[in-house]
């Protein structure tokens, strides 16, 4: 499951990210754990500067009462976080 998730991470950052962020460092990584703990975590023992992650928007009950990992991360990271809204296709 790792393997096949780092194949489709590595399609997406070739096909969408590279060409246009030659002088950006972009980490490919795949864990398993709690995403934002795993996030943060990473982001603080690798100095990171800023962490981009996209939202899906929840409104209502579930949203207030379940939170997403974009909101615990936006509360727990010591670097700033630029969040982006998904918007599906």
């Amino acid at each position: 499951m790792r393997d096949s998730h780092r194949e489709l991470l590595h399609e997406f950052v070739t096909r969408h990210l590279s060409p246009s962020m030659k002088d950006v460092v972009i980490k490919e990584i795949v864990e398993m754990g709690e995403p934002h703990d795993l996030i943060v975590d990473w982001a603080n023992d690798n100095s990171i500067d800023i962490i981009v992650i996209s939202t899906h928007v929840r409104t209502g009950l579930s949203g207030m009462i379940l939170g997403s990992v974009t909101e615990k991360v936006l509360r727990k990271a010591r670097c700033p976080v630029l969040a982006i809204p998904c918007h599906e296709q």
